[in-house]
């Protein structure tokens, strides 16, 4: 058996290198790839120790089958008439049941040897089948690598719409807060215009209080007028009667009554004329009643157009702050989808690497079969 040994491990160095690579991928635990290799070492140390055994046994057998028996039988019988070798009767003996007992355990090697075949053929198959599911895994990582890489550019995509988005909803909001700003200025103004009426109509009610005033005085200068008028007439027919020492007094009565004339002519034109300003006063006073109404109406709408206005930057603002968080989201997605098409590339390096190894184990596999159904 020493013999053996000395002579299977001096002629297999590719089977001793097979055991130490398998030995160091399992102290590296990398279980899979060892157990397959420290498998395939055992198979074809077990093989090559029955090539072995059975050439020394064809040997052994060649040497017996150098002589017929009746040579032997008659060689044997020779040397034990002629020479006497009795002694020699035991040890042919012991060689015979040898013999016997060598065939028995050929018969049994060989049975093994197919049993050996056949889990080598399982092996194979074994070996076949993983090398598909490699295949396929690394198929799906390439699907996957592909998915992701077009993931990524999506994102890098969304990420820059969505700084495009922010971009134009920092713009509104500043052009909100401007216009929120010209509507408040507005308001301001159009309440100045609605106080500056106000003064107005005030100053309006004051003239024609005054205007009042001026017609009050106007029929007072009437009413004088009117006495005047009757005192010049009551002049003028007492002068009538005093004859010639009466006409200076005559020619005063006329110029009273002339007086009296104009000035009731003035104090009706006055009259006139108060009333037409009245008249326009009341109009104007009107009007800027309208633009009173006008104005609160505007000042109405100001107001609420400045609180809509200020929602809305309230609402841009909150807008803006969520696509900052978007953002933010996005730009961790993409890291975290970085790493992931890292490791998938690694995931795929390895399933390209389990291919080959399996394709190599299947090779091993269906030689070990194919040596066994050779011895």
């Amino acid at each position: 058996m020493k013999f053996l040994l000395s002579g299977f491990f001096s002629n297999n160095m590719f089977v001793l290198a097979t055991l130490l690579i398998g030995t160091m991928l399992l102290l590296s635990h990398q279980f899979f790839i060892a157990a397959c290799l420290l498998l395939g070492g055992g198979i074809c140390i077990y093989v090559l120790l029955l090539q072995r055994i059975k050439q020394e046994q064809q040997g052994l057998l060649r040497i017996l089958a150098l002589s017929p028996q009746g040579q032997m039988n008659s060689g044997i019988n020779k040397l034990l008439t002629e020479h006497n070798i009795v002694m020699l009767l035991p040890v042919l003996t012991t060689i015979y049941q040898s013999n016997k007992q060598f065939k028995r355990g050929y018969n049994e090697i060989s049975n093994q040897n197919l049993e050996i075949g056949y889990s080598a053929k399982e092996l194979a198959n074994n070996a076949d089948e993983t090398a598909k599911q490699a295949d396929v895994q690394h198929l799906n990582c390439l699907t996957t690598a592909t998915a992701t890489a077009q993931i990524n550019v999506s994102l890098t995509d969304i990420s820059r719409r969505i700084e495009d988005i922010n971009h134009a909803v920092i713009d509104a909001k500043d052009n909100c807060q401007h216009s929120f700003k010209t509507l408040v200025d507005s308001k301001q103004q159009v309440s100045q215009v609605s106080d500056v009426i106000i003064n107005t109509q005030q100053s309006l009610q004051q003239l024609k209080e005054k205007l009042d005033t001026v017609i009050l005085m106007s029929s007072v200068i009437s009413e004088m007028a009117a006495q005047t008028n009757l005192l010049s007439i009551n002049a003028t027919i007492e002068a009538a009667k005093a004859g010639e020492y009466g006409r200076g007094f005559s020619v005063v009565a006329g110029e009273m009554k002339m007086l009296a004339q104009r000035s009731q002519t003035s104090a009706q034109t006055i009259t006139n004329k108060t009333k037409e300003v009245t008249e326009n006063m009341h109009a104007v006073e009107s009007y800027m009643q309208d633009a009173i109404g006008h104005i609160d109406q505007s000042g109405v709408r100001v107001e609420s157009a400045c609180e809509h206005l200020n929602n809305i930057v309230k609402k841009t603002e909150s807008m803006a702050v969520d696509i900052d968080g978007v953002a933010v989201a996005t730009e961790q997605q993409m890291y975290a989808l970085k790493d992931i098409t890292q490791a998938v590339e690694q995931l795929t390096i390895l399933s390209a690497q389990n291919s080959h190894m399996s394709i190599q184990q299947a090779n091993v596999a269906n030689h070990l079969h194919d040596i066994t159904r050779i011895t």
